[in-house]
């Protein structure tokens, strides 16, 4: 196991990151059938399980029934899908299938008024240029090929994913849980856990010679130094490249 070693605790002053195009999701995939919270990590499946458990399925399933989210499951590992409840789902941003679908046809129609929308709920150190929300040229006898969102735009990933909510006063919320293999392997930050951890790796970084525009390799299992080896270069505008490991002691 790799040892994680963090610099001093002090802080270290956002820089510029661009602001990569997002793409329109696709339909919602059904919660998953855990009793467990669905906000906590697991392990990915390797191939072979995966090619196991996809023999294993039947090509003509029956029709399965619907379960409630909040409400307790069928005794059968083939309960179906899982509906939010109504109080839980006017919690969401997206509280519908239908929202959804009409969020989509608009990021179709007006892309550049549709994410800007998005993006004018991000921290923004220098706001873009209204008339240049997008440009993309993908037809190469037209000219060279280009995706061009927000230019001139400039903030941080990490202020936004972070800092801003301990700004707020939410430093006390959890920011990210994390479980393991094991029942018994489990953890959780705060959003200030998480920056005060975040802020150690980077100014790490930048003591041993990582700047803006260097590019940074992530070989980590899935641990929560994953994501803050990932935040932690995004603060300091070095580019990461994550190569996911898991490989037991053994092999």
């Amino acid at each position: 196991m790799a040892q994680y070693i963090y610099a001093t605790t002090a802080r270290c002053c956002c820089s510029s990151a661009r602001a990569h195009p997002a793409i329109p999701l696709q339909a919602p995939a059904p919660a998953p059938s855990s009793s467990r919270s669905p906000l906590r990590w697991r392990s990915a499946m390797g191939a072979s399980d995966r090619l196991a458990v996809a023999a294993a399925r039947p090509r003509h399933a029956a029709p399965c029934a619907a379960t409630v989210l909040g409400e307790p499951l069928p005794a059968s590992d083939d309960h179906g899908l899982v509906h939010p409840s109504a109080d839980f789902a006017a919690q969401a941003l997206v509280s519908s299938p239908q929202q959804y679908l009409e969020m989509y046809q608009r990021s179709i129609d007006d892309p550049a008024g549709f994410w800007s929308e998005i993006a004018e709920t991000f921290y923004w150190k220098q706001k873009w240029s209204p008339e240049e929300v997008c440009n993309e040229n993908l037809d190469v006898t037209k000219g060279p090929i280009k995706i061009e969102w927000f230019k001139g735009g400039k903030t941080n990933i990490c202020h936004n994913a972070v800092d801003r909510y301990v700004e707020a006063g939410d430093g006390a919320k959890i920011a990210m849980y994390w479980e393991g293999n094991e029942p018994d392997q489990d953890g959780k930050l705060t959003y200030s856990e998480l920056l005060d951890k975040v802020c150690q790796l980077a100014n790490y970084l930048k003591s041993v010679g990582v700047e803006k525009g260097d590019a940074v390799v992530i070989y980590l299992p899935m641990l929560m130094e994953l994501p803050i080896a990932m935040l932690a270069c995004a603060r300091i505008g070095a580019v990461h490249s994550v190569s996911f490991t898991p490989v037991c002691t053994s092999s």
